[in-house]
């Protein structure tokens, strides 16, 4: 398609980038009532004919343009001064363009939801760029007293990775770099929680995964997490609200659940016979999900019963092939997964696991497990497999549900993600 041809648009509203197809915006701003609304990929040197051009009434901006169009704006709010860059621009009939950061609202309003105070308080940013510049922004509007930004490098003002330990004050860490986004999922911010011993919560901008290894790891250190999800449906609805000039609270409330439930896999650990399987496919059919089981899986890499592999090739071969199926899930979304009893030795899979999925145990009295074709659960087998195993299962799972009473386990489950 031209250019010419892209600027003739009849979508009054939309998101302007280079690269969109995986852009929630669309979904989130017909919920909010910004329709029709439209994705507009756009190399540098349409940016400026398309604002100046295109009759919108009003778009979002997101990389690589978000400076890029502050500068092409006549007119910029307070906010959008502050943070140095837009990625909300208004179109007034006379065909002047206001420029907003509504980041900075969807950022403050996660923020003050955790209820977590910055007042006085110091606070560390990862990153240098734009987002951390309107994350900067936003912890001052919020009364942080020192707020410090982390680079590899010390300069601009910013401190390196190593002399963060120097502010054991700091309560609030934000990492507004790209670290940890998929498909870099294995990576982590060179940032040691353990040496920040105010630390009360870790807030990753990145959405994708739900549950970065930087959240995971803040986790496990006892801290308070929040994910970018908040912030982008928090910055959609305050630009729809520019938009329309209407109230989109109560929308944007509903959003973050609805899309909390839809993107979160939903993940079964257990002990082997508890009824992962049973559980999941019954959850999956009711929610209109698509259900995976981790041993058929293998079972179809393999080509035969698990048990038999086993018994065969060794536990160690199993564990090999058990880890390399469960990587290729950890980039998917909106799964019901159910893995084999052994999955939790294996600090990887969990970390997998983990990206996008909340974990829940599955526990019942070991007398009612299942051991037909179960090789390590015969005979003392299975009680060796309990008490190795149950500091893992408690570590690992978000929650733990009983599902002796199988239709009650089931409804609250099906009530808590339709």
């Amino acid at each position: 398609m031209t250019a010419d041809k892209r600027f003739n648009i009849d979508s009054p509203y939309g998101l302007i980038g280079r690269r969109l197809s995986h852009s929630f915006s669309p979904e989130l701003h017909r919920a909010l009532g910004s329709r029709p609304y439209a994705l507009f990929e756009l190399e540098d040197e349409d940016l400026a004919r398309f604002l100046k051009e295109a009759p919108f009434k009003g778009v979002n901006v997101t990389i690589p343009y978000k400076e890029k169009a502050m500068m092409l704006c006549d007119e910029l709010t307070p906010v959008a001064k502050l943070c140095g860059n837009v990625n909300t621009v208004i179109k007034g009939e006379d065909g002047r363009l206001l420029g907003d950061n509504t980041d900075f609202e969807g950022l403050k309003r996660a923020i003050f939801r955790t209820g977590v105070s910055l007042q006085g308080q110091c606070v560390m940013i990862l990153g240098t760029g734009g987002a951390a510049k309107t994350a900067g922004a936003v912890v001052k509007a919020l009364g942080a007293a020192d707020v410090l930004f982390v680079s590899r490098t010390a300069k601009d003002g910013a401190i390196t990775y190593d002399a963060m330990a120097e502010h054991p004050e700091t309560v609030l860490l934000i990492n507004a770099t790209p670290v940890g986004m998929s498909p870099q999922l294995d990576a982590i911010p060179a940032a040691d929680l353990r040496k920040l011993p105010a630390l009360e919560l870790v807030v990753d901008l990145i959405y994708n995964p739900l549950r970065s290894q930087l959240l995971q790891t803040a986790e496990s250190l006892g801290l308070r997490t929040e994910n970018g999800l908040a912030m982008l449906i928090g910055q959609a609805a305050a630009a729809a609200e520019r938009f329309l000039q209407t109230d989109c609270s109560d929308k944007e409330a509903e959003l973050l659940r609805a899309f909390r439930k839809r993107m979160t896999n939903i993940v079964f650990i257990g002990m082997p016979g508890v009824g992962k399987t049973t559980v999941g496919e019954t959850l999956a059919r009711r929610l209109g999900r698509d259900f995976i089981d981790t041993d058929r899986l293998i079972e179809s890499e393999v080509g035969c019963p698990c048990g038999t592999y086993i018994e065969t090739q060794g536990i160690k071969a199993f564990r090999r092939i058990e880890a390399n199926v469960i990587r290729t899930l950890r980039d998917r979304r909106s799964l019901v997964i159910a893995t084999g009893g052994g999955a939790v030795l294996d600090p990887v899979n969990m970390t997998n696991l983990r990206l996008n999925g909340t974990v829940f145990r599955l526990t019942r009295k070991l007398e009612d497990l299942a051991v037909d074709g179960r090789p390590l659960s015969t005979g003392s087998g299975l009680k060796k497999l309990a008490l190795e195993r149950e500091t893992l299962y408690r570590r690992y799972a978000d929650e733990t549900i009983d599902i002796t009473d199988l239709s009650s386990a089931l409804a609250t489950l099906t009530e808590r993600f339709q």
